[in-house]
C-alpha cells in the first residue's frame, strides 16, 4: 500500500494515504491502515493519516487508534476543505 504524501515540519513526520472509493470495501481500509503503519516505521513518522471521500465505520476507527493513524472521511474532509478555502479568501 503506497503513501501519497510525506509531510515534514521540524521533528514531526506524517505519512498520508488517500483512498477514493465509491463503495465501502472493508479490506481496502484495513490494508490502508496497515500500509500507513508500515510506512510510519520506514519513514520514522510520528503519525499517519488515511483520507477518503467515502466514510469509515466505528470498527475502522477503533483499529486505527493504536497505530497512531488518523482517519479522515467525507464528514471531516468537507469542513476541512471549506475552512481552508475561507482562510485563503481572507488572506488573498
Amino acid at each position: 500500500m503506497g503513501i501519497n504524501l510525506i509531510a515534514r515540519r521540524r521533528k514531526e513526520v506524517v505519512v498520508i494515504c488517500t483512498k477514493y472509493r465509491t463503495e465501502i470495501d472493508a479490506d481496502s481500509w484495513k490494508e490502508a491502515v496497515q500500509g500507513v503503519s508500515e510506512n510510519m516505521k520506514h519513514y520514522k513518522a510520528n503519525r499517519g493519516i488515511v483520507i477518503t471521500n467515502s466514510k469509515f465505520n466505528n470498527y475502522d476507527i477503533k483499529e486505527a487508534r493504536p497505530k497512531h493513524t488518523q482517519l479522515i472521511d467525507y464528514h471531516l474532509l468537507v469542513p476541512l476543505i471549506k475552512e481552508g478555502m475561507l482562510i485563503n479568501l481572507k488572506n488573498g
